[in-house]
């Protein structure tokens, strides 16, 4: 027996960009030759406060869902209702019941942090995202989660906790963490890094005017920085040129502590491993050692 005909079908479901400056979804439903039009447009980000711009405008400020019923063959839609699942819903020792995630690296809300524009009479160009933002006279980096709450991001946090519980020296230089942005639902949707005076990332640093001397000091930095990761069980994981910075004083700081690998860089077997991370080092300095050139084939090796 065929499966019955269902008496709707979705024409057209369109959503906005991230990075348009209203958020909106538009839905068409059509039933034998009617079509019927659903439009929503997200709330309004708050006014700014004296002219200051906080992250409080540009991360999403509310989500919806909508509920499509039909009455007499009429159709409509309704908002839901969301019914946050606290700890308190699930009894004692249930798997779903998890402990809420913390940090000792402080907490600010969105519209604590205060946002640097590079274009203060365009601030909401669609090109644009926050990066560069302050906390009182506190210059900081803003890096986004990919998703709220998202593990990714977590672990990332954990990985600088584990940092700055090592008390590395000055020689040891790695990203530094200064605190976490969470929002109105206490979700994690961001981390705030001290800023790093860099000049470049290491894939343009090197050219066929660097010198040996700088060679050397750049490949011995990242080892020594490389190891004392190990020795405290850290692994980098995101090993490539692209995420060593090297700053205005001509020296190499390792970023980018979000785990995994970098796809044809780091052999699929090896990530997350310190074996995975000497491979991309020594791709690393290979790379270093041929001067920027041959990228491909300091990969292949």
């Amino acid at each position: 027996m065929e499966a019955p005909t269902p008496p709707y079908g979705i024409v057209s479901f369109t959503t906005s960009n991230q990075d348009d400056n209203e958020q909106w979804f538009y839905l068409e439903i059509q039933r034998h030759t009617t079509v019927f039009e659903i439009w929503r447009l997200s709330p309004a980000p708050p006014a700014p406060k004296d002219g200051q711009l906080t992250l409080s405008h540009f991360l999403p400020n509310a989500f919806f869902k909508c509920n499509l019923t039909a009455v007499y063959e009429v159709l409509a839609h309704q908002d839901l209702k969301s019914l946050e699942m606290g700890e308190d819903l699930w009894p004692p020792g249930h798997p779903d019941r998890e402990e809420p995630w913390t940090t000792s690296f402080p907490s600010f809300r969105p519209a604590e942090v205060l946002v640097i524009c590079d274009n203060p009479e365009q601030p909401f160009d669609p090109a644009f995202r926050p990066k560069n933002v302050r906390i009182g006279q506190q210059l900081l980096v803003f890096k986004e989660a990919m998703d709220r709450d998202d593990n990714i991001t977590k672990e990332e946090v954990e990985t600088y906790e584990r940092i700055e519980s090592a008390g590395f020296g000055p020689s040891v230089r790695v990203s530094r963490l200064y605190g976490v942005v969470r929002n109105e639902r206490n979700q994690l949707v961001g981390v705030l890094l001290y800023p790093i005076e860099k000049e470049t990332s290491l894939r343009f640093a090197v050219g066929s005017k660097t010198t040996d001397a700088q060679k050397n000091r750049w490949a011995q930095q990242i080892q020594g920085t490389l190891a004392a990761l190990h020795r405290i069980g850290i692994v980098w994981g995101a090993s490539h040129p692209y995420n060593v910075l090297i700053d205005v004083h001509g020296d190499a700081w390792v970023t980018n502590f979000v785990g995994g690998r970098i796809e044809w860089w780091v052999d699929a077997d090896k990530e997350g491993t310190v074996d995975g991370d000497l491979q991309g080092l020594g791709r690393i300095l290979a790379f270093i050692k041929a001067g920027g050139d041959g990228l491909m084939e300091s990969l292949e090796e």
